[in-house]
C-alpha cells in the first residue's frame, strides 16, 4: 500500500510538472494604436502588402473559456500585391476582437487592402493598427502604392507550428511518464 501510494504522489507530481511547461500562460497584452503607419513605413516595414477579397472567415474551436486574441483565419483571393511572396490563395491571422487589436471588419465577398506582418509562428497577421481597411476606401493609399503584381497561383496555409509543439511535448511527456513507471516496478521487483 505504502510503495502505491508514493507511486501516485510520484505520478502526480510528474503530471502538474507536465502540464505547467506544456500548457503554461500566454502574455496577455492590451491594445493601444497610436497610428497607422504610412503607407510608405509599411512599405519599409510590413512582410506583405495585397489587395484581396475575402472567401472564408474560420474562428478558431470553441473551448471552455474564450479569449479576445483567440486567432481567426481569414481565407483571401489575392488580386493584386505590392510586398511579399504571396499565393492566390493565402490566409492571414487576425485576433478574434478589437479588446486583442483583432480586425474585426472582414466580411465574405468583400474586397480589402491588407498590410500584413509575420508573426512568431510563421503566419501572416493583420490588425486594426495595421492599416488594413476596406478597398473601396482605400484610394489615397492605393495611389501611393503604385501598380502592384500579380500574386503566384496557389495556395499557402498557416503554419501549424504551436499545435505541433503541443503535441510533441505531449508525447514526450508520455514518453517519460512511461520510462518512470517502468523503472519504479523494475526497481520494485528486484527486491
Amino acid at each position: 500500500m505504502k510503495r502505491f501510494k508514493s507511486a501516485a504522489i510520484l505520478l502526480s507530481m510528474l503530471f502538474i510538472a507536465l502540464t505547467v511547461l506544456t500548457v503554461g500562460p500566454t502574455p496577455a497584452q492590451a491594445c493601444s494604436c497610436a497610428a497607422p503607419p504610412t503607407v510608405a513605413e509599411s512599405l519599409e516595414r510590413k512582410s506583405a502588402i495585397f489587395a484581396g477579397e475575402v472567401t472564408n472567415i474560420a474562428f478558431s474551436p470553441q473551448w471552455l473559456v474564450r479569449s479576445s486574441a483567440d486567432p481567426v483565419n481569414i481565407s483571401f483571393e489575392v488580386k493584386e500585391a505590392w510586398k511579399g511572396n504571396l499565393a492566390e490563395h493565402t490566409i492571414v491571422q487576425t485576433a478574434g476582437s478589437s479588446a486583442s487589436c483583432g480586425y474585426e471588419g472582414f466580411e465574405v465577398g468583400r474586397e480589402y487592402l491588407v498590410f500584413a506582418h509575420l508573426n512568431g509562428n510563421g503566419q501572416l497577421e493583420t490588425g486594426i493598427c495595421e492599416g488594413t481597411g476596406l478597398l473601396s476606401a482605400a484610394s489615397a493609399e492605393l495611389g501611393e502604392l503604385g501598380q502592384g503584381y500579380i500574386p503566384v497561383p496557389g495556395e499557402d496555409g498557416p503554419q501549424a507550428t504551436s499545435s505541433l509543439r503541443l503535441l510533441i511535448w505531449g508525447i514526450s511527456g508520455v514518453v517519460v511518464l512511461a520510462v518512470i513507471v517502468f523503472l519504479y516496478r523494475w526497481k520494485g521487483s528486484k527486491r
